[in-house]
């Protein structure tokens, strides 16, 4: 009996005692939450302003009563590009039609910016933008009163609009009623603003409606949560100062170079070009041809399908692309001399890279093919032929076609039951270079690449070397050896440059010479530190170039064939993405970047 009144006195103490405690949190800490909920403003002083300038409703504004254009549909017309907008001090704004406008910095009174066009009925619109500048992740809003009509756009999107003035009389009252009638007080709109690190641009747009007896005033405030009033240096700021540091969208929105190519002669540069550089569902890909001596654009293909392909032919004149919409691709070939392109091949499905024969009568091409369903398919039921067989694309096979140029007549070159991937293609036509990826689950690294010479009169396969950890080959300039990029496994271990019992670094890509007759692979790369990602054999001076990663830098170096060494090459940049050689001229052309250097190509 005792126990249980005791427990019950206890209870009953904890429970006093807890009531007190959060009574005592609430009394101190209710002022901290009501301080945190308070908005701190920060009026808008100063701007940067472009116009006013007249923009009249359009003719036959008012013919049709259904499709009538109003001020309301003058706003919502788009106006100027806001997603390229950044303006600055004494920058221009070219106005069609009219004197270009120019952006000048204004400041706000208390009662904000007033505009004055004189005693007209004409509408007109004016812009006013301001970066808000802030140096931690926090919200705000963005309130925007005035008396006539307005947008609000951050960063180029639109995030509100007011489309009707206060101040303009009823037409269907009578003649004497009065400014409060007809609504006299300026409206007010709102945005919300998720503000990150750095510098976000506002454009409020603004329409005057001629009718309106109120002034034409914009007054802007900016409302922060959670910032101490009492810091000298507030964490929200709004500035007409354009200058900014690096933002996401300078690194990831730019164009981007995909691949580049030198024509034969080193005449032309030809550019596959996308943006934004990350993939994106909105990403544009498209092709420019610039002069290699002065930069200057000689051809540009943009606003259509996705350029996927490009290859020069040997004239060094005509050159060919594929572009890409949905499943369906096309061939198309151009000349320079002409300006002319033409589709050569049309609606191919998985078409892939192409190349020019020597001649520059045909090209080869690769294009995948589906294979048909298992008889068991209609039960529901998919039959397992190996263990890669659950990749979405491994049944689609590509096979390697020739088509020619003048008229299009294709011949397939390649079939079977594994992909065939176009190499190189001799120099002297008679012969291609292919690979084949052979997936073999009882042997590490469980795949290799098996390559092969094919006759192009005969269409009989010459197996030349099976290569673990396989990247890439392409004849030498004479076309009786190869250039192969392979693991230090590959040729017995002749690249491995380890002590007996350490396994060696496979990434590490080698690059050996084989000799087609007889069948001798050396090593030319064992004792070459840097790892190769890039090499080509020039057919002009006979040299081995190459891209390779050394520490954190990619750069460019030269293999000497005759003497067997490498030599560095100077490069502007730190880190060499890609390059191309001239066949007929000592010209090479490299596309990078680097930690303080935007991408470009040299």
């Amino acid at each position: 009996m005792n126990l249980e009144i005791s427990r019950t006195r206890g209870l009953t103490s904890f429970c006093a005692f807890f009531i007190w405690m959060l009574t005592a949190w609430l009394a101190t800490a209710a002022p901290a939450l009501s301080a945190e909920s308070e908005k701190t403003e920060h009026p808008i002083g100063e701007w940067l302003l472009a116009g006013p300038t007249a923009l009249p409703l359009p003719a036959f504004h008012d013919e049709d009563e259904h499709r009538k254009a109003t001020l309301e549909t003058l706003l919502g017309l788009p106006k100027i590009q806001m997603k390229e907008l950044w303006p600055q001090a004494a920058g221009t704004l070219d106005w069609p039609g009219r004197e270009p406008l120019r952006w000048t910095r204004v400041e706000a009174g208390s009662e904000g910016l007033e505009l004055s066009v004189g005693e007209t009925d004409v509408p007109h619109v004016a812009f006013l933008s301001v970066f808000v500048e802030a140096d931690r992740f926090q919200k705000a809003e963005l309130e925007v009163e005035s008396g006539h009509l307005l947008r609000i756009f951050v960063d180029g999107a639109l995030k509100s609009v007011k489309s009707a003035a206060e101040g303009v009389r009823r037409k269907d009252g009578p003649q004497g009623a009065s400014q409060e009638e007809a609504g006299s007080t300026p409206g007010k709109i709102t945005a919300d603003l998720q503000l990150t690190v750095g510098k976000r641009l506002i454009v409020l747009e603004t329409l005057r409606n001629p009718e309106s007896e109120l002034p034409w005033i914009v007054r802007a405030v900016l409302k922060s949560e959670n910032e101490n009033p009492q810091v000298d240096n507030p964490t929200l700021r709004a500035t007409t100062s354009p200058e900014h540091g690096i933002r996401i969208a300078d690194l990831l929105d730019p164009e981007a170079v995909s691949d580049l190519e030198l024509s034969a002669s080193g005449r032309y540069l030809a550019l596959r070009l996308r943006q934004p550089e990350v993939p994106a569902d909105d990403q544009t890909q498209w092709l420019e041809i610039l002069d290699a001596d002065d930069g200057e654009r000689v051809f540009s293909m943009r606003g259509g399908d996705a350029v996927a392909a490009f290859a020069w032919a040997p004239d060094g004149r005509r050159f060919s692309y594929s572009t890409r919409k949905g499943k369906k691709s096309t061939l198309w070939l151009g000349d320079l001399q002409n300006g002319s392109v033409r589709p050569l091949l049309q609606d191919l499905e998985n078409l892939g890279p192409h190349r020019w024969s020597p001649d520059g009568r045909s090209l080869f091409f690769a294009q995948g093919d589906d294979e048909r369903k298992d008889e068991t398919a209609e039960a529901g039921l998919k039959r397992l032929r190996a263990p890669e067989d659950r990749w979405a694309e491994w049944r689609t096979k590509s096979y390697l076609s020739q088509v020619s140029v003048q008229d299009g007549a294709i011949r397939r070159l390649t079939a079977g039951a594994l992909s065939t991937e176009l190499q190189d293609v001799r120099p002297d036509g008679r012969r291609l270079l292919f690979s084949r990826m052979v997936y073999d689950p009882s042997e590490r690294p469980y795949s290799r690449g098996d390559v092969f010479e094919l006759d192009l009169d005969s269409l009989e396969a010459r197996k030349l070397a099976s290569v673990v950890w396989f990247t890439g080959a392409a004849y030498s300039p004479e076309g009786d050896r190869i250039l192969i990029l392979g693991g230090a496994s590959a040729f017995d271990g002749a690249g491995v440059n380890v002590p007996e019992g350490m396994i060696p670094n496979e990434y590490d890509t080698q690059a050996y010479t084989l000799e087609i007759s007889s069948g001798d692979a050396e090593v030319i790369s064992r004792e070459f530190d840097p790892s190769i990602e890039q090499a080509l054999w020039s057919r002009h001076d006979g040299h081995i170039y190459l891209r390779a990663q050394e520490g954190s830098s990619v750069k460019l170096f030269r293999y000497v064939v005759e003497r067997k060494e490498f030599e560095p090459l100077e490069s502007e940049l730190e880190a060499v993405t890609s390059m191309s050689l001239a066949d007929r001229a000592p010209r090479l052309a490299y596309g990078g970047s680097g930690v303080t250097q935007p991408p470009r190509v040299v």
